[in-house]
């Protein structure tokens, strides 16, 4: 009921609720562009039946654990940023929660 894509699953009626809000027209009409994406994971190493396994580069005592001039994840790190990193998870993770518990709380309130 909505017009919200995720809860009604309906194109249309999600692009005719975007445009309301906006104050623009909606001509009833949507359409869709096809989209391609690449993605190098390979990083040109060989096919899967030739390959090392990850660690064997990606390691701090790894085969490239020596070549310098270059982050490699899994090699280096940088503890401070690390623990940024963590803290900033940590911090979101307990704003989705709150966030959630808010959404539960207040789900009869809401006028109609």
């Amino acid at each position: 009921g909505s017009g919200a894509y995720w809860k009604d699953f309906d194109w249309t009626k999600a692009a005719a609720a975007g445009q309301k809000v906006v104050g623009q027209p909606f001509s009833g009409k949507i359409g869709f562009v096809e989209t391609e994406y690449l993605r190098p994971v390979a990083h040109m190493i060989a096919p899967g039946n030739k390959a090392l396994h990850c660690e064997e580069c990606h390691h701090p005592k790894g085969r490239l654990k020596d070549l310098p001039g270059f982050y490699m994840p899994g090699r280096d790190r940088f503890k401070g940023l690390d623990k940024i990193g963590w803290f900033g998870c940590l911090f979101l993770l307990g704003v989705v929660v709150l966030h959630g518990l808010g959404r539960i709380v207040t789900a009869g309130r809401r006028k109609k």
